[in-house]
């Protein structure tokens, strides 16, 4: 089933592409997350989003837990 998403999600998802850091792209996430229609066609986009914002933010946590980058 088409998901019909609008344009701005996909200048969000070059956004997401181009960012660096994990809480950059945790926002860009949420935004995509926030635009995009809730209905059956986007079932799945929907939780592939939710397991990637859930994994960076994992990321974050276990960066703080090693005192950040060196």
């Amino acid at each position: 089933m088409p998901a019909n998403l609008p344009p701005q999600f996909y200048q969000l998802e070059r956004e997401y592409r181009e960012k660096k850091t994990i809480k950059e792209k945790i926002e860009v996430l949420k935004k995509m997350y926030a635009i995009m229609p809730k209905h059956k066609g986007t079932d799945k986009l929907q939780a592939e989003i939710k397991a990637r914002i859930s994994k960076l933010k994992e990321e974050l946590e276990n960066e703080r837990k090693r005192g950040g980058k060196r």
